[in-house]
């Protein structure tokens, strides 16, 4: 006993071979007509002209013809063709102009934490920390993720960072001379006699 599926499939399977037993039976007697009366070139024109008319006014009288239903899939699938790729093509343009509004709001975040963050003793040591990765990464490795210095940027923190070895390299120095004090180095007592220094 069929189910109701394959009596549904069977009815669709009948309902198709009705359909293309009759569109043949047309096909056939408008062949027949055609070789019976002839069309001269006016009249062709004149019947290619009214089914454009028709196309126009009604989609449902367009023309069963196979070679005109591929000519009109072949133009259908051509505009859709050229709409996608305007439509890529926009979307691509959108999506470079929203990197590029991410980067420069990125750079501005960057310079708005730098300045703030400068106002306080910590900040300044932030400030230094935060420039100097972008030195690095930015400037030197040229991540696109880290915002680039500006070249005014760059010579202030390379002037910074110089004040800030040369402070360190004097610090160190100075507890290099005191441990040295301390255990009575006789190197300086020797420098500290030659300039007339009290130890």
């Amino acid at each position: 006993m069929p189910t109701d599926f394959e009596k549904a499939k069977q009815e669709q399977e009948r309902k198709r071979k009705l359909w293309l037993q009759r569109r043949l039976e047309k096909y056939s007697r408008e062949e027949y007509k055609r070789r019976l009366n002839p069309q001269t070139p006016v009249q062709a024109l004149r019947a290619a002209s009214e089914e454009i008319e028709e196309e126009n006014n009604n989609t449902e009288s367009t023309s069963r013809n196979p070679e005109r239903i591929l000519a009109r899939l072949r133009a259908q699938k051509l505009k859709e063709l050229r709409k996608n790729r305007d439509q890529k093509g926009a979307t691509a343009k959108e999506e470079i102009e929203k990197a590029k509004n991410a980067a420069q709001r990125l750079r501005m975040i960057y310079r708005i934490i730098n300045g703030t963050a400068a106002i306080t003793l910590v900040g300044l040591i932030i400030t230094f920390l935060v420039m100097n990765a972008q030195l690095l990464f930015g400037n030197l490795l040229k991540l696109k993720v880290i915002p680039a210095l500006s070249k005014i940027e760059i010579f202030i923190i390379l002037f910074i960072n110089f004040i800030i070895i040369a402070i360190l390299f004097l610090i160190i120095l100075l507890i290099c001379t005191i441990v040295a004090i301390m255990m009575e180095s006789p190197i300086i007592k020797f420098i500290a006699d030659f300039f007339n220094l009290s130890i």
